[in-house]
């Protein structure tokens, strides 16, 4: 993350200081303000008048790994399992004198086995092979991905695997928390959240820290999206376990370093169709910039209609960091084609064919197989495929060519 650091450093005296340059007050912004007293008299102009921004980057990632075990998958798994019942009662105990410790809970109902070393958390299942689903869901730090950034974490992730006798067949992202901080002398209040978001019917509950606000999330608890801005400086100091971070932000312990977080599930994380790690570097920009511009944004009460309004400089600011992910490539979101592989579409047929299998009475693969091919045939005959497969095309973003084209 050095680069996204220096890079912000380098434009604070330009946008980065809200009361100093133009992006983030002035005469434009004061006129904004005085339009937004016709519109709402009554409220209170609370939001940030001050900043400096001083990072952005991937601060959680979590992972589904497909691992051959390959050989050795006897040797371990009995030493898990020894290893497993050995760490009952405990918080956990060295595995195979380290470096990983293994504890007596795994991740269920899919992986049984939780190891885990300063980097990241493994979480094993009971398979071998991989081959047709993940057996390993991975965790890792905030430490190694704020150090190393996502290549290099991914590859430390590989080598752990490696040590352990395995094989990495695919890696594919399951969560990832994207976020930029910045100083805010006195803070964020949760009026001015609560007034200026739009849209504003998105939830919004929040913490408080005595009686300040210390956390605020838009966005349901259960939901693919969700925003958390919080005090961070304050979490640094209570938990006293993340003290590097001032040594990522570039300046000495303070009050009032305010993190913008969004945290996304594997359900949208398909919908933007990233479904391998380069896929996730890829889009780091372009997501923040749909998260930031389209999901949610905070505006200054200028006009009735909310999309009229004028963003807020501030969090003008927090969308100006979707060039500090490194290369800008815009995304779009789509919950209709989604993220879908070949092999997911094999992986579900597979499983339909076993149901229908049942309902001809024919427990024999190959001959069920036939048979479900001559329905098949029989159901696409009165019926135009190659107009369904364009139009299949064209929702999940591809062309469909010419009819007959895969022919020649």
């Amino acid at each position: 993350m050095a680069d996204c650091v220096s890079g912000q450093r380098e434009n604070r005296d330009a946008v980065g200081r809200g009361g100093d340059g133009p992006s983030a007050g002035g005469a434009s912004a004061t006129a904004a303000v005085g339009m937004a007293n016709s519109v709402t008299r009554h409220a209170h102009f609370t939001g940030p008048q001050d900043w400096t921004l001083l990072s952005c980057g991937v601060d959680s990632l979590d992972v589904s790994v497909h691992v051959n075990w390959g050989s050795g998958w006897q040797s371990l798994y009995k030493a898990l399992e020894e290893g497993k019942a050995e760490a009952a009662g405990t918080k956990g105990i060295l595995f195979c004198d380290g470096p990983w410790s293994i504890r007596a809970s795994g991740k269920p109902p899919m992986y049984r086995f939780h190891l885990q070393r300063p980097e990241l958390s493994l979480f094993i299942g009971k398979s071998q092979t991989g081959a047709r689903q993940a057996n390993v869901y991975a965790s890792l730090s905030a430490d190694i991905l704020w150090h190393k950034r996502v290549e290099g974490s991914i590859q430390v992730l590989r080598s752990c695997i490696e040590e352990l006798g395995g094989r990495v067949l695919e890696i594919k992202p399951s969560r990832v928390d994207l976020c930029a901080d910045l100083l805010i002398p006195g803070g964020i209040s949760l009026e001015f959240l609560r007034e200026y978001r739009v849209p504003s019917h998105s939830k919004i509950r929040f913490e408080e820290g005595g009686p300040n606000l210390e956390t605020a999330y838009v966005g349901g608890r259960k939901s693919p999206i969700q925003l958390r801005i919080y005090d961070k400086s304050r979490e640094v100091e209570v938990k006293g376990n993340k003290n590097w971070f001032w040594s990522i932000w570039g300046i000495e312990p303070c009050a009032d370093v305010w993190r913008v977080e969004f945290q996304l599930r594997r359900e949208v994380l398909r919908e933007f169709q990233i479904g391998t790690i380069q896929r996730l570097i890829a889009g780091l920009g372009g997501v923040w910039e749909y998260l930031t511009e389209k999901w949610v944004s905070f505006r200054l009460l200028d006009d009735v209609n909310t999309t009229r309004r004028t963003i807020h400089p501030w969090w003008g600011a927090v969308q100006e960091q979707k060039r500090g992910f490194g290369e800008l490539n815009h995304v779009e979101r789509s919950k209709v084609g989604g993220d879908c592989s070949p092999a997911w579409y094999v992986s579900h047929i597979a499983g339909c064919l076993v149901g229908y299998a049942a309902r001809i009475g024919i427990g024999d693969c190959a001959r069920a197989s036939v048979e479900l091919w001559r329905d098949l045939g029989e159901h696409w005959s009165q019926r135009d495929f190659w107009e369904a497969f364009a139009v299949r095309s064209i929702q999940l973003g591809l062309d469909p060519g010419q009819r007959g084209s895969s022919d020649e």
